[in-house]
């Protein structure tokens, strides 16, 4: 049943390629679309195999910076001494060892020269046009802990940890974790979730299908998904933007709050939590669902949809909004 589908398919790419483009070039994609159709198949239960483990040392010559490119596995990056070490494993499906070494075959690691925009490595199959089925790479990369880190993973995993320099990840499918890192981190994920803990510069969190987590964050904070939810917790920080097209917002700060905080949902519930001593204007408004303050507001003011009041002084602004959802506000610890 699966095989016929996979051959009606090809037959509708045949035609449409064919209609737009000429025979000879319909032959060629479509033969290409079924051959990766196929692939995929074949490899569904199949046992999975090591094929390939190397470990390779870099000398880095000038600027420690270094990108990391993975289109399925995962890669995880650590601090570590004056050198880069790169232990990469490569796993494939197959019937038996022979079979999964063969549709490997193709994948290569490369690890570029030294150039003015530092190292790459990349994992590749320059041979095909599509990365075989079953088919995944696993890189362990060890760095000094002042490198600039940027990581581009299309299905894969990424987790950074205790990188200094500054940390750029962007996946395409796949979770993504960011600890201790003291500069800035900037992470866009299209479908998968991220986590941020310990960061002390910069955070920017963008997903597009996916839940985002930060915590212990001391810098200026910007996080953004259409599709989940948001959760800020012991952070310091006094400048931030939190907003979810569908999903709810939790803000919890641990210092006390008297700089710039936005957080927004079109549909979903928002509580924030603020420490004892914050000094901030308080503005919430809901279109449809509940406002309520278990912190004292004094000039509270409450019009249509919308209340307001201060908190202390109100030398900050703290604006909150939802368009579909209720929201609380309430004392942190």
């Amino acid at each position: 049943m699966r095989m016929r589908v996979v051959l009606a398919v090809a037959v509708v790419l045949l035609l449409s390629y064919g209609v737009v483009s000429g025979w000879s070039y319909a032959k060629r994609k479509a033969g290409l679309a079924l051959q990766t159709a196929i692939e995929g198949i074949e490899t569904v239960g199949l046992p999975q195999f090591e094929v390939a483990r190397e470990t390779r040392t870099i000398q880095p010559a000038g600027d420690r910076r270094l990108t990391i490119d993975n289109p399925t596995g995962r890669v995880e990056v650590l601090p570590g001494g004056a050198d880069i070490t790169v232990e990469f494993t490569i796993y494939a499906r197959g019937k038996d060892s022979a079979d999964a070494a063969r549709r490997a075959e193709a994948i290569q690691v490369g690890i570029s020269p030294d150039t003015p925009a530092g190292h790459s490595i990349r994992a590749h199959a320059p041979e095909r046009k599509q990365w075989p089925s079953g088919v995944s790479v696993d890189f362990k990369v060890t760095v000094p802990p002042q490198t600039a880190l940027t990581v581009h993973v299309a299905s894969a995993d990424a987790r950074v940890t205790g990188i200094a320099g500054g940390v750029v990840v962007q996946s395409a499918s796949g979770d993504v974790s960011v600890t201790d890192g003291p500069g800035p981190v900037t992470v866009s994920a299209a479908s998968g979730d991220i986590r941020v803990t310990g960061a002390r510069a910069r955070t920017n969190a963008d997903a597009s299908s996916g839940d985002i987590y930060l915590s212990d964050i001391a810098g200026k904070v910007t996080a953004h998904t259409s599709s989940g939810d948001i959760s800020l917790s012991q952070a310091a920080t006094q400048e931030f933007d939190a907003s979810s097209t569908s999903g709810d917002l939790s803000l919890t700060l641990t210092a006390p709050f008297s700089g710039v905080g936005e957080a927004r949902t079109m549909s979903g519930d928002l509580v924030v939590a603020l420490p004892p001593g914050s000094d901030c204007r308080v503005t919430a408004t809901t279109v449809s669902g509940t406002i309520s303050s278990s912190l004292d507001l004094s000039q509270r003011l409450h019009e249509r949809r919308t209340t307001s009041g201060l908190v202390g002084a109100g030398r900050g602004s703290l604006d909150m909004s939802t368009t579909s959802g209720d929201i609380a506000l309430r004392p942190a610890g």
